[in-house]
């Protein structure tokens, strides 16, 4: 299962929402995620419009995987039981071949903002093409700062002071800052 390399980011939601908007309007796709751990049922939006509070990690940590998928496909939850005797439910790359995975961190309100990053999984060439084309989109409306891409918002919290970092408990000192 060849894996492209990860593509990380900062973002809000409304920075990226339109550049897959824009994907979408020439690839018949849709967003797939399994919300909660105790129920087989999926969660699938046919567009990133759809999602409820999209890129917002209320945590701090990964809020949600989202696979993104050409339409009708629709992937099986691996059930395994827990210590409580209750099914616990996964959904992961190793489940889903040929996908494009979405790992959802993004604004941690109050608290800063987190990277999200991309990825494909698998060799499909449709999907190979969504993702390039998300990359390229990226890449035109982002900002490069120091190694990271850089939504419109993202560039906006940076300019003025607010925390953008890999970890919430890391040391301001590690955090993206303009100058270093």
């Amino acid at each position: 299962m060849p894996s492209r390399r990860p593509f990380s980011f900062y973002a809000t939601g409304p920075d990226l929402a339109p550049v897959l908007a824009r994907v979408e309007a020439g690839a018949d796709i849709h967003y797939v995620d399994l919300t909660d751990r105790l129920s087989p049922d999926l969660s699938v939006h046919r567009s990133v419009t759809e999602i409820p509070d999209f890129l917002t990690s209320p945590t701090g940590v990964l809020n949600r995987q989202f696979y993104i998928l050409p339409s009708g496909v629709i992937p099986q939850p691996k059930v395994a039981p827990h210590m409580d005797g209750r099914p616990r439910y996964s959904l992961t790359p190793q489940q889903v071949p040929e996908a494009i995975v979405l790992d959802e961190h993004g604004l941690c309100p109050g608290k800063g903002l987190l990277p999200s990053r991309i990825y494909l999984v698998g060799d499909n060439a449709d999907l190979m093409r969504i993702y390039r084309a998300i990359l390229k989109a990226v890449r035109s409306d982002f900002e490069p700062v120091r190694g990271w891409w850089l939504g419109p918002q993202a560039f906006e919290m940076l300019t003025a002071g607010e925390r953008l970092t890999a970890f919430l408990a890391a040391p301001r000192a590690n955090d993206l800052t303009p100058d270093r």
